[in-house]
């Protein structure tokens, strides 16, 4: 466990692994060819697989959108797959972002200084060394705090600047402020600070151990939801005594999911101009007023006196939700103490460091299953998750994965708890998914285990219990239409799933070293923010005399194509060409008191906002629009030109030509004081978006090593608003889920240290990682609840990403199966495999005469760094 680098089992393993490889492939080349059957049983294996004279074949897709013009009324511009309206830009390195912004007079750039250890007292700040430095300008630090110090998202207890007691490696306990970018760096690393060292809880096995949580918002008593359907059952505890029978089965069990880093290729950055007592903001936040909101607290300056603005994000993916407003307080406060404008991007190890993962989550499982239908009856889950030191989002995020514990099965029975645990790890955040990949992978591997016990496949299990049309969940909301059964059917067939199963099982018979598996599985993922206010949106549309449109909407475009999808609902409104709508900065001067783009509700409330207003100014040109356009134009010349005159002799009557669309989804909420058994009657959410899958993959049991084959996605848009780049949004989301569950691992040691940072540590899915064979349907004939009957698209497929994981435990089952069969023991059952499936857990649980290890995994308090 305290070998330098860590994983020495798995590196002793992969060096024997190896090693065994080159003997075999040389006894093939002295024998010519006369080997006994059981060597060359295990020589295939070994010298075909990737791992020796690597190769690939390239990748290759499919993308079926379907039709889309029929769902949208014959609109050209809404259901048609325009192009990005920033792709051009992106893809030649002309869209500019935060720091491309020029230099100005006197400028300066200010670098954080971080805290070196997880829980200790500050003593002392010592920058005489630092003044030295040709360039330094000052050291701000919490004293120099005009406004409030703690703030935060939710409940303020983050610290602009540490004041006392630094809680976690990577907090900022002050900045230095230099005339540039080199200055800035050199002087930091000239800042001593002096600590008094005291104990941290790093691993979230311990938090667990040791009762650190933290307490429950808005909450009575305990984050709970308790429904039960039973007849004359009390309680859940009740349900599992009443149904212990022969024809039950009950399986329990725990399992661990990892965090996940955002890696957003832009590092959070800010820019603040100090001008005449106002501060003008540029920052690369997914939350223009709240990073307004923050910056008034932390500098004492009223939010009408400072203007916030993005133009777009080099992606945020979540992890500028909060955290970046926290981190722009900074840059703030120095331009604010020195009137002069600064700015900063982070460095990656820093921003890393500092701004917060995905949050890990250790659950317990209990699920009760009927043997002879199959039906799911009841299910009793534990999450603990990984806050970090601070609450910021963790609350939001513990709701989600509570409500997503059955991911698209229904059972009638349930009782989900949460807990958030408190360590000395940087506070945990948003990220794309927002806490539904932790709830559904518990409730994935409570499915496995229980087909497992019961001698069936995962498919067969989920495909008895998947939810119909007008089921109600267990949080009292009512499914409405749902499709899962229909695309369950659908993806089985194109797939060929039934018929690749089959030769899966004979490749594997045939293969001791290689293996393959293949798995399905659907999403169904809420969409609305589940804190009910935040549900709503503001636009503000300009039409001017020459027939064009300026939007101005509260969402931020991070490289989603929302901004292109807002456009197109703009231009369907006016029908007129997607090229004659312009969509200006995110700004609070334009649109105020706005909310996150976040929970894949961007394009649903900033386009019907911009909509209603549109649709407020097509009401007042209607009588000028009757008089130019007779019948409808045809080419887009015609279409501006009619616009312009309508609009140049609407402003000669004096009719306002402006807009302003406001729009809340139509839900009723839930209240999370309801926790007590059948009390919880919510509607925390305005629809469901769908999605199934299914993925294959073929494993080297010797190093770990995978491979995607091929990936078959059909997902639910509804009437798509653009289909190119919601097939996109898929992919995307599919593959930076492959990562989640199988490259990218949040290594902690066990005094507080991030050791992957970087992408020298840190592996995201790259392009050699994408499935082979990558298939993407649209689904066909839907029709969602929200603008343009389309669906939201973000956060839903990720979750598809999770059949390459049990596809790779398939595969290992096969390869422990060969060596209990070698032993002449029984087929072996069930076992546990965490999340993410690093080559590292997928070689240990790999049994063979190298790796021996009966479990296949370790204890946490035995693992090599701290589970965090």
């Amino acid at each position: 466990a305290d070998a330098p680098g860590g994983m020495a089992e798995y590196r002793t393993a992969l060096a024997a692994g190896f090693f065994y490889k080159f003997f075999l492939s040389t006894l093939a080349e002295a024998s010519a060819g006369e080997l006994p059957p059981e060597v060359k049983f295990a020589l295939s294996a070994c010298i075909e697989h990737n791992t020796l004279n690597y190769t690939r074949p390239p990748a290759r897709g499919l993308q079926h959108a379907g039709a889309t013009a029929a769902a949208h009324d014959g609109k050209e511009v809404a259901g048609s797959s325009e192009q990005h309206k920033s792709a051009s830009l992106q893809v030649s390195g002309q869209a500019k972002y935060v720091d491309d912004t020029p230099w100005g007079w006197r400028e300066c750039w200010i670098e954080p200084v971080l805290s070196t250890v997880a829980h200790a007292k500050i003593v002392s700040i010592d920058h005489s060394l630092a003044s030295r430095i040709e360039g330094f300008v000052d050291l701000v630090t919490a004293k120099d705090v005009q406004g409030i110090n703690k703030i935060g998202a939710i409940a303020h207890d983050d610290e602009v600047f540490v004041a006392d007691t630094v809680t976690a490696v990577g907090q900022i306990v002050a900045c230095v402020v230099a005339e540039s970018k080199y200055a800035a760096r050199l002087a930091v690393s000239q800042v001593n600070i002096t600590y008094e060292k005291l104990e941290p809880i790093v691993g979230l096995h311990d938090a667990v151990e040791k009762k650190s949580f933290f307490k429950p918002l808005f909450y009575k008593t305990e984050p709970l939801m308790h429904t039960v359907r039973e007849e004359g059952c009390a309680d859940i505890d009740a349900v599992f005594a009443k149904v212990k029978a022969e024809d039950t089965l009950v399986v329990e069990g725990q399992t661990f999911m990892g965090g996940q880093e955002q890696f957003y290729f832009e590092t959070n950055a800010c820019r603040v101009e100090h001008k005449e007592g106002e501060l003008h903001v540029t920052c690369s936040t997914q939350n223009v007023s709240e990073a307004q909101h923050m910056i008034a607290e932390a500098t004492g300056v009223p939010m009408h006196k400072i203007y916030v603005s993005t133009k777009r994000l080099g992606g945020g993916f979540g992890g500028k939700e909060s955290r970046s407003n926290i981190i722009a307080c900074m840059a703030a406060v120095a331009s604010h103490k020195l009137e002069r404008t600064v700015r900063f991007q982070l460095e990656r190890h820093d921003d890393m460091a500092c701004s917060g993962q995905r949050h890990a989550c250790v659950s317990t499982y209990k699920l009760a299953v009927c043997k002879s239908t199959k039906r799911l009856l009841a299910v009793d889950v534990d999450l603990t998750l990984n806050a970090g030191y601070s609450y910021d989002l963790s609350q939001p995020v513990m709701n989600r994965a509570m409500f997503h514990v059955l991911n698209g099965c229904y059972v009638p029975s349930v009782r989900v708890r949460g807990h958030m645990a408190k360590t000395n790890t940087p506070s945990n955040t948003a990220f794309r998914g927002f806490g539904g990949p932790q709830g559904m992978f518990v409730g994935e591997v409570m499915y496995e285990h229980a087909a497992t016990e019961l001698g069936v496949t995962r498919e067969e299990l989920i495909s008895a219990n998947l939810y119909q049309s007008d089921q109600k969940t267990f949080f009292g909301q009512q499914v409405g239409e749902c499709p899962l059964t229909d695309m369950w059917s659908d993806v089985m067939g194109k797939s060929d799933f039934k018929a690749r199963q089959a030769a899966v099982a004979v490749f594997n018979e045939r293969n001791r070293y290689k293996k393959r598996g293949i798995a399905a599985m659907p999403t169904m993922f809420g969409i609305s923010f589940t804190a009910t206010q935040l549900n709503q949106g503001c636009a503000l549309v300009h039409v001017y005399k020459d027939g064009t449109c300026l939007v101005s909407h509260g969402g931020i475009e991070m490289g989603q194509g929302l901004h292109t999808k807002v456009a197109q609902v703009v231009a369907t409104c006016f029908d007129i060409p997607l090229s004659a709508v312009y969509i200006a900065d995110t700004a609070t001067d334009k649109c105020a008191n706005t909310v996150a783009t976040a929970a894949s509700s961007g394009t649903d409330i900033n386009g019907n906002a911009a909509k209603i207003a549109a649709d407020m100014v097509m009401e007042r040109l209607k009588p000028f629009l009757e008089k130019h356009r007779p019948t409808r134009p045809v080419k887009d010349e015609e279409k501006i030109s009619t616009l312009a005159a309508a609009a140049q002799d609407a402003w000669m009557q004096r009719v306002n030509l402006t807009g302003q669309g406001y729009y809340k989804t139509p839900i009723k909420g839930w209240n999370q004081d309801a926790s007590g058994v059948n009390e919880l009657d919510g509607e925390p959410f305005h629809y469901f978006a769908y999605g199934v899958a299914v993925s294959e993959v073929e494993v080297d049991c010797l190093t770990g090593d995978h491979t995607v084959l091929r990936a078959d996605i059909i997902h639910d848009c509804g009437a798509s608003l653009n289909p190119m780049i919601d097939i996109g949004q898929i992919e995307g989301a599919f593959v930076q889920g492959q990562g989640l569950f199988t490259t990218e691992e949040m290594v902690y040691s066990r005094d507080g240290r991030l050791f992957s940072k970087g992408p020298g540590m840190y592996k995201i899915p790259s392009f050699n990682d994408i499935p082979v064979d990558f298939r993407v349907h649209l689904l066909e004939g839907s029709s969602g609840p929200t603008i343009f009957r389309s669906k939201a698209i973000g956060e839903p497929p990720l979750f598809l990403a999770n059949t390459v994981f049990f596809a790779i435990k398939n595969a290992i089952y096969s390869a422990r199966a060969d060596r209990a069969q070698e032993l002449g023991k029984p087929k072996p059952g069930f076992f546990r495999l965490d999340s993410p499936a690093t080559a590292e857990r997928i070689r240990m649980a790999c049994l063979d005469f190298i790796n021996d290890s009966q479990n296949g995994a370790q204890p946490p308090a035995q693992h090599w760094h701290a589970l965090a």
